[in-house]
């Protein structure tokens, strides 16, 4: 019995170093986002160009995800701090609104197919308020955020300002 309980004990701190070490490890991408317009029109379409890197020394693979506001977490705040409210389309992608595919919740497809070579970019372009509400001119914080399948790291961009007029 003491030596079965030794046994499931070195089995349990053997499981736990190697959870450990595997969140321990780099993310393999790095995300940029940038915009053409960072001053637009209240209504006019605030679009977003995210710049995925392979940072690793290895071959990256990535699934491709449609629509690709559904390959990121896409968030943007007002200037107090306050998150934008999500349209209907917004919910859908980010599966709160009971529509979804393959039973994970948000609209769209996925299938394999992005091997990206270390050092490599791939550039994906998103229009942000169709998934925000963006209701009355003002300064908008845009981040995006994406998980690493392997590393378990949330890899976060920068922040761009845009400047919604009237």
């Amino acid at each position: 019995m003491i030596q079965g309980s030794r046994r499931l004990l070195l089995v349990s701190m053997l499981a736990t170093l190697c959870s450990a070490q595997a969140q321990n490890l780099p993310a393999a991408f790095s995300l940029t986002i940038g915009t053409r317009n960072p001053t637009v029109r209240l209504g006019s379409p605030i679009q977003v160009t995210i710049t995925l890197e392979n940072v690793s020394s290895g071959e990256l693979g990535l699934n491709v995800v449609s629509p690709a506001e559904r390959q990121f977490n896409v968030i943007v705040i007002d200037t107090k701090g306050v998150p934008l409210p999500l349209t209907e389309f917004g919910h859908a992608v980010r599966g709160d609104s009971g529509a979804g595919i393959g039973g994970n919740g948000g609209v769209g497809t996925i299938r394999p197919g992005w091997g990206m070579k270390p050092g490599e970019k791939r550039k994906v372009e998103i229009l942000v308020n169709n998934s925000y509400e963006f209701k009355t001119p003002g300064q908008y914080d845009i981040r995006v955020e994406k998980t690493d399948p392997k590393s378990k790291a949330v890899v976060r961009s920068n922040t761009l300002t845009v400047t919604v007029t009237p």
